[in-house]
């Protein structure tokens, strides 16, 4: 299936043009439809290990969010540490 190709449901009164929407066949590709029964796009089957992927690169990118907070904390600790000594 491709964009553009036309999208019908199957109801008890015959086939009808499927709603706007994302809809995911049996095999895990995403049918998107932006408008009454026109496919606009076909997502392909998102693998468990993508999804580890894109987990791992936002853990990395929170942990060095995290590290350069601490770092800044322990920087502005000491700079006031070291007014009160003065």
């Amino acid at each position: 299936m491709k964009s553009g190709a036309a999208f019908v449901i199957e109801t008890p009164e015959g086939a009808v043009a499927a709603p706007a929407g994302e809809y995911e066949l049996q095999d895990g590709r995403i049918i998107v439809v932006a408008e009454a029964g026109i496919v606009a796009e076909v997502k392909e089957k998102v693998t468990e290990e993508e999804v580890i992927e894109g987990d791992e690169a936002a853990m990395t990118d929170q942990k060095e969010t995290t590290q350069k907070v601490k770092s800044l904390i322990e920087r502005t600790e000491r700079e006031q540490i070291f007014e009160k000594g003065c």
